[in-house]
């Protein structure tokens, strides 16, 4: 039986010998603002954009420097002016039960970051304003914390302790990516916990329950020696930047920013 996902985003999967469980937590989708549920001129971006003309996926990894987009600015300025500031950072617990090895689980980490370049890109600060390089390689080394000798107390209250070290270790954005860091607790013979952390600028909520859909598919593949069933690509987060550096450019996005101007012009201020 291959993986799946139901309402609660739980996936069950199959070993040869013996089947294990993974429970990623609930996620959706970040909610729309309202201009877009209104179709105002914020969601003329998704039509308008791809009938610019842009380079080719693979010729944008080959460029130096890459504009970055409005929400990958928004993190990067955030993480400038208070820098090691935990909020910036997403994390979850997922729960595995039943054998899986993590070397398996690291393997998996790895092709995703292949998969992903938005997952290998280090940002760089120019004159004042970031812009992104995609590295050529990253991996994940999976930290393991085994607490099956200690008691229920003394392993809850360990457990909560590597949860927050985890979630609120800051990330050093002048650093090679990945942004992402994985630890592996184990509480009983065949129960444990991954604890993932992301900084915000590489994801979101919607992005972290994809990353657990593509880990826990690429896990029971190679379980099960077949090819991991995930669709192709058609653009990578790059290419999407360089659509929206291309529109704000564009009549639409004149048009776009003039809107809001006007929306906003009364609003007050606050210093």
């Amino acid at each position: 039986m291959g993986p799946f996902f139901e309402q609660d985003a739980e996936a069950v999967c199959s070993e040869p010998n013996r089947p294990y469980r993974i429970a990623p937590p609930n996620l959706e989708p970040d909610l729309m603002d309202d201009a877009t549920r209104e179709k105002t001129p914020t969601m003329k971006f998704q039509a308008d954009a791809f009938e610019l003309s842009i380079c080719a996926t693979e010729s944008l990894e080959l460029q130096t420097l890459l504009p970055c987009t409005s929400g990958q600015r928004r993190m990067w300025v955030l993480d400038r002016l208070e820098p090691g500031n935990p909020a910036l950072n997403v994390a979850v617990r997922w729960r595995i039960e039943g054998k899986l090895p993590s070397s398996l689980i690291g393997q998996a980490f790895d092709a995703v970051l292949r998969r992903h370049a938005v997952l290998r890109t280090r940002f760089i600060g120019v004159d004042g304003e970031p812009l992104q390089r995609i590295e050529a390689q990253a991996s994940v080394h999976i930290h393991e914390a085994d607490l099956r000798h200690l008691d229920e107390a003394a392993a809850n209250a360990e457990l909560a302790r590597l949860s927050k070290e985890q979630a609120c270790t800051p990330f050093d954005l002048d650093a090679p990516p990945p942004y992402l860091r994985v630890a592996r607790v184990f509480l009983q013979p065949e129960v444990s916990l991954l604890l993932v952390t992301m900084h915000h600028i590489a994801c979101d909520g919607w992005s972290i329950g994809l990353l657990a859909h593509e880990v826990f598919e690429l896990c029971a593949a190679a379980s099960q020696k077949r090819q991991p069933r995930l669709p192709e690509l058609p653009l990578d987060y790059a290419g999407y930047a360089s659509l929206q550096a291309q529109w704000l450019q564009s009549e639409a996005g004149a048009e776009h920013a003039a809107f809001w101007e006007r929306q906003l012009h009364d609003m007050p201020q606050f210093e």
